[in-house]
């Protein structure tokens, strides 16, 4: 749901887009692709404008044939975009235009074609935002589909769970509609200390109402169930985790999230395009490197910017490493909480996962949150001995991978905690929008 564009005031028409019903007005899509053109032959009237726009494919769809639409792009042997990848809503309150408010936004992937399908739906302005759910066509929308019900105020009919994911129950409003402040709530502030407001100084201004605690929906009371977090050493990080147990066997389990959300979207809305990469660090500070390459290379397709080829091939190579570096943690910390005895391999890959960090502090200067990557580029070229270290490494850790899979699949007890655990088949996965 990342939305950092400035307040754009003015609007250019765009020449050439087909009159389907919708006002022409800028961002929409030109041009023609064959999966556009095959849903507006499948659903006429019903497709408000459809094309290509930066070189991806977008259908602006009316809300009563979304779900229809999903279904047959997801079902048509032509197109098969099996897979729903995310759903987020743009609140267009500011911007000098006459159509909806708020538009949701879904995005699809045909991975047995390799193609990307961006789904734009603008909702009805009479009451409170409403869309149908998807949930119904790809199970991945669950989740997406409850953030932007918390953070946006977008109501999804037919949900099967709709309730807030990030934001308690009791959260007076949705932060990233544009009329919330960007603090959250109001905050007094006066030089005279008699002043009434103080008298909610060190107060919640925003009041909670505290609720009881209650099973979640789908659990059997007749099983054990626990509470898991929000601080504890197999969750990582701050959240919550509701686990109902059948002896050791986990049957089901309802994930509290939000305990620890930075707003980076409310943010971004209101920072310049070159001062929010810094923000892409922290969002996850084990892969910022990626998250770098991924926010520029957004906002360099909305430009039109093409980067140097060397400029291109630093940005895959310290990817790379920070997948590599990303995964070590995963796999050290995963040993240690599925068998307990894992100190071993824990230490190993943490020395790898330490060398690439060392290559980062030689191109950057930074280790974790490093700001290495730049709009139009990079911050600074690599210095001489990186490749040097960099191939060294490389040598290495073709060996120690081999040396980790001896130390794990030769342990039974390692096998035992994970064959034939938490399964899942080809079609699931991709249903779920996992990666």
């Amino acid at each position: 749901m990342l939305n950092v564009s400035p307040r754009v005031r003015e609007y250019e028409t765009l020449p050439g887009l087909k009159p389907l019903g919708i006002p022409a007005v800028a961002p929409l899509p030109t041009g023609e692709s064959a999966d556009t053109n095959r849903l507006v032959e499948r659903f006429g009237d019903a497709i408000l404008a459809a094309g290509l726009h930066h070189g991806q494919q977008v259908v602006y769809v009316k809300p009563e044939q979304l779900v229809a639409l999903a279904e047959f792009a997801k079902s048509d042997p032509a197109l098969r975009y099996e897979a729903l990848i995310d759903v987020s809503a743009v609140d267009r309150s500011e911007l000098p235009i006459s159509d909806s408010r708020f538009h949701t936004v879904y995005q699809l992937r045909s991975y047995a074609r390799k193609q990307h399908l961006m789904v734009v739906c603008p909702l009805d302005d009479r009451g409170e935002p409403e869309a149908p759910s998807l949930a119904s066509v790809y199970q991945g929308a669950i989740w997406p589909e409850r953030e932007v019900w918390d953070l946006m105020g977008v109501h999804f009919a037919g949900h099967p769970d709709h309730r807030r994911i990030l934001m308690p129950e009791s959260w007076p409003n949705h932060p990233l509609q544009k009329q919330v402040p960007l603090g959250g709530e109001e905050v007094p502030f006066t030089l005279t200390w008699s002043d009434p407001e103080f008298e909610s100084f060190g107060k919640q201004i925003l009041a909670a109402e505290s609720k009881p605690p209650v099973v979640p929906p789908g659990m059997n009371r007749e099983n054990m169930i626990i509470n898991m977090g929000p601080h504890h050493p197999s969750t990582h990080g701050v959240l919550r985790l509701v686990v109902e147990l059948d002896g050791e066997t986990v049957v089901n389990v309802d994930a509290d999230l939000g305990y620890l959300h930075s707003g980076f979207e409310k943010t971004g809305e209101n920072k310049r395009y070159k001062d929010f990469v810094y923000y892409t660090d922290r969002m996850d500070y084990l892969s910022a490197m990626s998250n770098n390459m991924g926010y520029c290379l957004a906002v360099e397709k909305l430009l039109g910017v093409e980067i140097p080829e060397r400029a291109q091939v630093l940005r895959v190579i310290m990817a790379e490493l920070q997948r590599l570096a990303s995964h070590l943690f995963w796999l050290s910390t995963h040993v240690l909480d599925v068998s307990g005895t894992g100190m071993a391999l824990l230490m190993y890959a943490t020395r790898e996962r330490e060398r690439i960090l060392d290559l980062f502090e030689m191109a950057c200067g930074a280790r974790l949150t490093v700001g290495y990557m730049r709009i139009g580029g990079v911050s600074r070229d690599i210095p001489p001995a990186f490749l040097g270290h960099l191939e060294d490494f490389l040598k290495v850790m073709a060996i120690r991978i081999n040396e980790y899979e001896a130390m794990l699949t030769s342990g039974p007890l390692w096998e035992e905690r994970l064959q034939g655990i938490g399964k899942l088949t080809r079609d699931e996965v991709i249903n779920m929008g996992l990666t």
